[in-house]
């Protein structure tokens, strides 16, 4: 259950639909005119998480992510969140994810400790075969569902 961890305040890593910008801001309230400021956060693009492998969930609009040596993942890290950040991102993310550290590479080969959310719900609810990728229609369909 993410709710129990405490944020270390290292960058998150994302892999499925929070690395649209429209997603992460919608998530955070930022874009219903919350106080929350959009320049506080920098986003980080072209990074890769080695030693996992993005899956689409059966019958959703989002991924997972779970242990796979020979896979990465490419993703984002988003820089600048806060504690009260972290606790929508986790009641966001529910319990079928549990935020884990993990050490990701740049694009210049660079590695940095990060958090991510490491899918635990069971592969039975996966698609393992299927990498789930960002488009324009599944995040207008995705925000939709808020």
């Amino acid at each position: 259950m993410v709710s129990d961890v405490e944020f270390s305040g290292k960058p998150l890593f994302v892999y499925g639909t929070l690395m649209s910008d429209k997603v992460f801001y919608k998530v955070l309230s930022v874009l219903e005119g919350d106080k929350v400021k959009k320049s506080q956060y920098k986003l980080l693009h072209r990074v890769g998480l080695k030693g996992y492998k993005r899956c689409q969930v059966r019958n959703e609009l989002y991924p997972a992510a779970i242990k796979s040596i020979q896979d990465s993942i490419e993703g984002v890290l988003i820089y600048g969140l806060s504690s009260k950040d972290m606790k929508y991102l986790d009641d966001f993310e529910g319990d079928e994810y549990e935020r884990v550290s993990i050490s990701v590479d740049d694009s210049d080969g660079n590695s940095i400790e990060a958090e991510f959310y490491e899918w635990t719900a069971g592969e039975e609810y996966l698609n393992i075969g299927i990498d789930w990728e960002l488009d324009a229609f599944k995040i207008d369909e995705f925000l939709k569902t808020f």
